[in-house]
C-alpha cells in the first residue's frame, strides 16, 4: 500500500467509518444513518449523518475520546474532520486531498 496513494487514503478513510458508526451504535439513538463516499474536488470525502443529535443525544466535545484520534489520524493524512450538529442531525466530514 506504500506505493498507493489511493490506498492509504482509503484505509484511513476505513478507520474513520468504523469509528463514526460505532459511535452512532453505542452513542445515540439513531433510526437512521447515512454513510457515503464520494469525490468532491479532486477529495475523497466520507460522510456520515444520523439523527442521533434528534433523540436528544449531544456530544459535548466533539474532539473527545475516538474522534480525537480520527481528527489527527487525518491531519497526520493531510486531511481535515469536521463535525456538525444541529437539534435534528449530527454529521460527521472527513476529507483527504488527492494524490500528489
Amino acid at each position: 500500500m506504500e506505493g498507493d496513494p489511493t490506498g492509504r487514503r482509503l484505509a484511513t478513510l476505513a478507520l474513520i467509518a468504523r469509528e463514526a458508526v460505532t459511535n452512532v451504535l453505542r452513542h445515540s439513538r439513531a433510526s437512521w444513518c447515512e454513510i457515503a463516499l464520494m469525490t468532491v474536488d479532486r477529495r475523497t470525502v466520507l460522510l456520515v449523518r444520523n439523527d442521533g443529535a434528534a433523540h436528544g443525544e449531544t456530544h459535548r466535545d466533539p474532539a473527545s475520546g475516538g474522534l480525537a484520534g480520527a481528527r489527527e489520524r487525518l491531519r497526520e493524512a493531510g486531511g481535515v474532520l469536521t463535525i456538525v450538529q444541529d437539534a435534528d442531525t449530527f454529521e460527521l466530514r472527513a476529507e483527504l486531498g488527492a494524490p500528489a
